[in-house]
């Protein structure tokens, strides 16, 4: 370059400064954005689906229970209360029926009256806990789908002070849980034939 040419571009920036200076930016860029797709792609995949659970697929197995057609081998049904400051909060129905799927989770709601129906191919043990979670909702002392604070289980009107995940379902059984002013757990009658 001649003593001409350097003078005249003398205060200039060198062409190629920036341009090490934006392919640096542009690599920062990259990976950021790369970072930010992975970040989305892995919240997507945690988010509870339309039913409320947060599988990968409709009608994958929960805690073991698989999503199939309708049981009768083994078939009875609980009923569940959810009490906010003595107003009855609805359990949802359609809790463990996936459309997608075509199939029902052995623990499921048909209507939104709080009657879990339990339906299995096998002799079993079910849990609250169970529900909950193809319900895709927490349980635990101080939540319970909706519900936050203190909370009070009962189980057939009996305090039940040990995890609330463990309450086994059972035939006709009456399990209420309270948040905020407690009161005497609400009775139900099964309809006929249930």
């Amino acid at each position: 370059m001649s003593k001409k040419s350097r003078r005249a571009n003398a205060g200039r920036p060198s062409q190629a400064k920036p341009t090490r200076r934006a392919g640096r930016w542009a690599y920062w860029l990259a990976g950021a954005a790369l970072l930010v797709g992975i970040a989305f792609i892995v919240v997507l995949a945690s988010r509870p689906s339309a039913n409320g659970n947060s599988q990968l697929g409709p009608g994958s197995p929960i805690d073991g229970i698989r999503c199939e057609a309708e049981m009768v081998q083994i078939h009875f049904h609980a009923h569940l209360s959810l009490i906010q400051n003595g107003a009855e909060v609805p359990v949802p129905g359609g809790v463990g029926i996936s459309p997608a799927a075509q199939c029902l989770y052995w623990l499921h709601t048909h209507s939104a009256d709080g009657i879990i129906h339990i339906e299995s191919p096998h002799q079993q043990s079910f849990t609250l806990g169970q529900f909950f979670d193809i319900w895709g909702q927490p349980l635990n002392q101080r939540q319970a789908a909706g519900l936050h604070g203190q909370l009070h289980f009962f189980a057939d009107g009996k305090p039940y002070s040990g995890d609330p995940r463990n309450i086994v379902l059972a035939p006709h059984q009456l399990i209420t849980i309270e948040a905020g002013q407690t009161v005497p757990p609400p009775d139900f009658v099964f309809p006929s034939g249930v």
